[in-house]
C-alpha cells in the first residue's frame, strides 16, 4: 500500500446503463449481512486469483454513513516469518488488501491499496459476480479533475488564450454551454458565418499587450473557461500562456485532454501503509481538503438518475 488514496463514483447502473438512485449504505449493509449469514458466496476467482469481500469496518458500532469495505486477493505461495533468527512458513491464509471507503453524505469513495492488492476494475468484476447482472452491475468511476484549468488558477499573470474549434458536425450549435454573454452571442455568431466557407477549424485568442506588466483578468478567464462546454467533437484545444511572475517565462496550460484522477496523500501518516482505523481517524481531512474537487463531478454523475425498479434483496445473487 501507499499513503495515496484516489477518489471514485461508486453505483449501479441498470441494463440501459443508467446510473440507478440506490443508497450505497444500506447496499452494503446487506450485502454484508448476506455474507455474515452465508447467503451469498463471498469468495470467487477473478483474473486467476482468489478474491474475497471482508466485514465492513465502521468507526463505531453505530455509524451507517461512513465505512471500510476490504476487499482482498489471496497471496500465492508460501509466506515466511522470522523468529529468533530462523524463519517459519506461516499456514494461515494472508491476503493483499484494497481498502475501500465510502461516505454517504458526499457519496464518494476513497481507495487505498498496491500493486499486488485488487485493482479498482478486479473490484468491479468481483462484485458484478455477487449481483443478478441481468437487472444491475456494479461500477466506480475515477474523479477526475482538469489539470490545466489547475494551472490556470493557479498562474499569477494571464497572458493569452487560445480556443481552436472543430467546425465538423453540429459544433456550432454545441460549441456553447452559456447564454447571455455579449462575447459568447459574438463569437458563436462569428463562428455560424465561418461555417459557410467550408473551414474545417476557426481558432479565437484573446491577448494582452506586448508590455511585460500586461496581463488579462483572470477571475473573467476562469468564468469563460469554467463556461465553455468542453464537447469532445467541439473544441479541438484551449491553449492559454500565463507567467508566475513579471520576470517569470510564459508558460503554457493545454486544456483538452489534461484530466487527472483526484488523489489525496496522507503524508502525515506515520506508517509506510494507510491501515484502516488511520484511514477512518483521517477521512474527514481529504474529504474537506478535495470537497471542491470531486462534488461538481459526483453531481454531474447522479444528475440523471433512474429510479430503482427493484428491491435491494432483487440486485444481489444469492445461493
Amino acid at each position: 500500500m501507499s499513503k495515496v488514496v484516489k477518489f471514485y463514483f461508486m453505483g449501479i447502473i441498470n441494463r440501459d446503463l443508467g446510473i440507478v438512485d440506490v443508497n450505497m449504505s444500506a447496499f452494503f449493509e446487506r450485502l454484508d449481512r448476506a455474507r455474515i449469514n452465508g447467503e451469498i458466496n463471498n469468495q470467487h476467482i477473478v483474473s486467476g486469483k482468489t478474491m474475497k469481500i471482508f466485514q465492513i469496518i465502521r468507526p463505531n458500532l453505530n455509524a451507517q454513513k461512513s465505512f471500510i469495505i476490504p476487499f482482498g486477493t489471496l497471496k500465492r505461495g508460501a509466506t515466511y516469518q522470522e523468529d529468533n533468527g530462523r524463519v517459519e512458513e506461516l499456514t494461515s491464509r494472508l491476503y493483499d488488501i484494497t481498502f475501500v471507503y465510502y461516505n454517504q453524505d458526499d457519496n464518494v469513495a476513497m481507495v487505498s491499496g498496491s500493486k499486488a492488492s485488487p485493482s479498482v476494475k478486479v473490484i468491479c468484476e468481483f462484485m458484478n459476480l455477487m449481483l443478478r447482472q441481468d437487472r444491475c452491475n456494479f461500477i466506480m468511476t475515477p474523479v477526475t479533475y482538469d489539470t490545466g484549468l489547475e494551472m490556470v488558477r493557479n498562474a499569477r499573470i494571464v497572458r493569452s488564450v487560445s480556443i481552436t474549434v472543430n467546425m465538423n458536425s453540429s459544433a456550432i450549435d454545441r460549441f456553447y454551454g452559456f447564454q447571455g454573454s455579449g462575447l459568447f452571442e459574438s463569437l458563436k455568431s462569428f463562428t455560424q458565418e465561418s461555417a459557410s466557407t467550408d473551414a474545417q477549424k476557426i481558432t479565437f485568442e484573446l491577448m494582452t499587450g506586448r508590455s511585460k506588466y500586461a496581463r488579462m483578468n483572470k477571475q473573467q478567464v476562469m468564468v469563460l473557461l469554467n463556461n465553455l462546454n468542453l464537447d469532445v467533437d467541439t473544441i479541438e484545444e484551449i491553449v492559454v500562456h500565463y507567467k508566475q511572475g513579471i520576470d517569470e517565462k510564459i508558460q503554457t496550460a493545454k486544456l483538452r485532454d489534461s484530466y487527472l484522477n483526484l488523489t489525496y496523500d496522507f503524508s502525515n501518516c506515520p506508517d509506510n501503509n494507510l491501515s484502516s482505523s488511520f484511514i477512518l481517524d483521517n477521512a474527514d481531512v481529504a474529504l474537506s481538503a478535495r470537497r471542491l474537487s470531486f462534488a461538481s463531478f459526483i453531481r454531474s454523475k447522479t444528475a440523471d438518475q433512474v429510479p430503482l425498479d427493484f428491491e435491494i434483496d432483487d440486485l444481489i445473487r444469492f445461493r
